[in-house]
């Protein structure tokens, strides 16, 4: 009786050992399915990044392309740590100063002919001269009537009127009175009645 209990007893408990170990294989088939769907599945995991990034770097070279060399006024040095020589352009010749023609100016007061020169001008009622002193000997006025009346140029020394020009009015234009004048004091005035005593009058000294 004992022996019959006894193996009764047993019977569940094989049972159990063995369904644990059919679940076991179940489970290690289970697992090595998994695996092997991991290793050779597409795009899944570290592979599936890695696979990814050199996709798009691929993607980036292939895009971008290539910058094309400007055109520079420089030349490679080779060798010299990539420094460049500026190549010096062609620059326009200076254009030619124009020639001079030489001149013989004449110098203040000179006049062409030799001597002096002496502008003076006449207005109501002034003589105004460009100088009131000139060297001997020969004097050129030029004389220019500024009023509005007719006026003429005296020159007058101690022995009286040395020489004069025409009554002229400002129409006429210029007036030339050349004379030989030696040292002293001369006033110029102008002669006409009432013209001097009005204050159309000056000096000049001769040296």
């Amino acid at each position: 009786m004992i022996d019959n209990e006894n193996r009764q007893n047993s019977k569940p408990t094989i049972r159990r050992v063995g369904l644990a170990i059919a679940l076991a294989l179940v489970m290690m088939l289970v697992l090595a399915a998994c695996g092997q769907a991991n290793s050779t599945g597409p795009g899944t995991g570290s592979d599936a990044g890695q696979s990814a990034t050199a996709t798009v770097a691929a993607t980036a070279t292939t895009a971008a392309p290539e910058p094309e060399a400007a055109a520079t006024a420089t030349e490679d040095m080779g060798d010299m740590g990539g420094v460049t020589e500026v190549v010096p352009t062609a620059t326009a010749e200076p254009a030619p100063e124009p020639e001079v023609t030489a001149t013989t100016a004449l110098g203040d007061g000179a006049a062409a002919g030799g001597g002096t020169e002496v502008q003076a001008t006449l207005r109501e009622w002034a003589i105004d001269l460009s100088t009131q002193e000139v060297a001997a000997g020969k004097i050129t006025f030029v004389v220019t009537n500024r009023g509005q009346f007719a006026h003429n140029f005296t020159v007058t020394g101690d022995s009286g009127t040395v020489a004069k020009t025409p009554n002229f009015s400002a129409a006429d234009g210029e007036q030339t009175l050349e004379v030989e004048l030696q040292p002293g004091t001369y006033t110029i005035i102008c002669d006409l009645p009432g013209h001097a005593a009005r204050g159309q009058q000056t000096q000049l000294v001769v040296r």
